[in-house]
């Protein structure tokens, strides 16, 4: 994905962080100049997505949103969604 490994296993371990945590993680680690490409964004956008498309999907199959909603035909769905 074009970031090192040094700098991505630093940036892994702020994974989760908000806020003022989050700040203070970017300093004790040295990270104010790093940055990503648009690129590299979208690149980390793809993989965060299809992690969500799969927690949708399994979450849609489960037992109760099926009883309560009906199950979901993915093949008929507007690709927008």
């Amino acid at each position: 994905m074009g970031v090192s490994v040094i700098n991505a296993q630093k940036i892994s371990k702020g994974y989760g962080l908000r806020g003022e945590r989050a700040r203070q993680f970017v300093i004790d680690n040295d990270l104010l100049d790093f940055s990503v490409t648009p690129l590299q964004q979208k690149k980390l956008f793809l993989i965060s997505y299809e992690d969500m498309v799969l927690g949708v999907k399994r979450i849609s199959r489960g037992t109760k949103n099926v009883g309560d909603y009906g199950a979901v035909d993915w093949g008929k769905l507007n690709g927008r969604i």
